[in-house]
């Protein structure tokens, strides 16, 4: 999962992944659509409907790369910066 976080997290690796032309899995698919439908509603809702909150990283690096500076991703953004390692490793 490590592996795969680091490439989605890398624009060119994301990129290069892409280029592929392998089907992504379910995880992918919320930075697939924040990175061709940046700033999108739908997409918006998209990313929030897998956010887990044991690992709020996911949200935050879809959420950055479409562009979303709602009030609700910086909501998240400002919890997760006050927040304690312990809160989300203990999950």
């Amino acid at each position: 999962m490590d592996k795969e976080l680091e490439t989605l997290q890398d624009v060119d690796k994301f990129k290069a992944r892409m280029a592929l032309n392998q089907p992504p899995s379910k995880t992918e698919i919320p930075y697939i659509l924040a990175f061709v439908f940046p700033g999108d509603d739908e997409v918006h809702e998209v990313i929030w409907e897998n956010y887990d909150p044991a690992q709020p990283g996911g949200a935050l690096n879809a959420l950055t790369l479409g562009g979303f500076a709602t009030p609700r991703a910086t909501e998240l953004r400002i919890d997760v910066f006050f927040a304690k390692p312990e809160d989300f490793l203990s999950r």
